[in-house]
């Protein structure tokens, strides 16, 4: 996205100031507060990137049927889910943790949300 090569490393990432290209920044949304923003952290930026890949040009859209997200505890697992329901999509969660989280998953947007089968 950034014309970055992988593995390419960047002082200044805990610093409270850092100089850096114009073209690395995003616009703070109206809609969202620093504290928000600040959030979003890897995870957020990891899984907007899987949304957008998914929804490239000839792709999956919300009329094609579910999608299922496995990891949906996890971080990224949670912001995918998030996001691909407020885009429309059905959301199928899969985790190993279905009882604990399956409330949480549901106030995400997970239209249902499924137990990991272990190996046996």
């Amino acid at each position: 996205l950034t014309g970055n090569k992988a593995g390419q490393f960047f002082d200044g990432g805990y610093a409270q100031r850092a100089a850096c290209q114009a073209e690395w920044l995003v616009k703070l949304p109206p809609s969202l507060s620093t504290e928000q923003a600040m959030t979003i952290g890897t995870a957020g930026v990891t899984a907007m990137m899987c949304v957008l890949h998914l929804e490239g040009p000839g792709e999956v859209r919300p009329s094609h049927g579910p999608v299922l997200v496995t990891g949906a505890a996890g971080g990224l697992g949670q912001t995918a889910v998030a996001l691909l329901a407020a885009r429309g999509f059905e959301v199928v969660a899969s985790t190993g943790r279905q009882a604990a989280l399956e409330g949480h998953l549901k106030q995400l947007g997970a239209k249902e949300v499924i137990g990991r089968v272990e190996p046996t």
